[in-house]
């Protein structure tokens, strides 16, 4: 998707995103998620939602 030229993008039409890898990457790093994109145990723990935290641990291994 992101590798694509934008399309009907105004002034960007026909540019891609570069680096979309990299940002997103750091964007989840900021957020607290892994590199899926979930937030991660300590995120979940952090947001006062501690069993949810303790019942995705079961899916991370």
């Amino acid at each position: 998707m992101f590798k694509e030229p934008l399309q009907n993008a105004g002034l960007a039409a026909g540019h891609v995103v570069a680096k979309m890898d990299t940002i997103l990457d750091e964007y989840y790093a900021y957020m607290g998620y892994d590199a899926n994109g979930v937030p991660t145990a300590a995120k979940l723990k952090e947001l006062g939602l501690t069993d949810a935290a303790n019942e995705m641990e079961k899916f991370r291994k």
